[in-house]
């Protein structure tokens, strides 16, 4: 949808501020690229890529920052189930031992 946007902006709108923005807000960043490169706007370049991909990589990290957390909270966990699991059946063992 974006790529499409860009394109119609650039081609048919003569607006290439807002072909560049579309793309840097569909994550196209490779396109938004070649179509500052191509008209020779890198200023276009720093002034709307650059932060809008610093930005989205500062939330793609910050999920997976949250993402890993929460890896690490399963993680804990489930190495207490399997401890308690393991001791039950210890206990069970030396139960069925004892009443043999």
């Amino acid at each position: 949808m974006h790529i499409d946007a860009a394109f119609v902006f650039e081609h048919h709108a003569q607006a290439l501020p807002e072909a560049i923005a579309s793309l840097a807000e569909g994550q196209a960043w490779t396109d938004a690229w070649r179509v500052c490169a191509k008209h020779n706007r890198l200023d276009l370049l720093q002034a709307t890529v650059i932060p809008t991909l610093v930005a989205t990589a500062q939330r793609e990290n910050e999920a997976i920052k949250a993402l890993l957390a929460k890896a690490q909270q399963l993680t804990g966990r489930l190495a207490v189930v399997r401890r308690e699991k393991e001791e039950r059946n210890r206990l069970r063992c030396k139960q069925a031992n004892t009443n043999k």
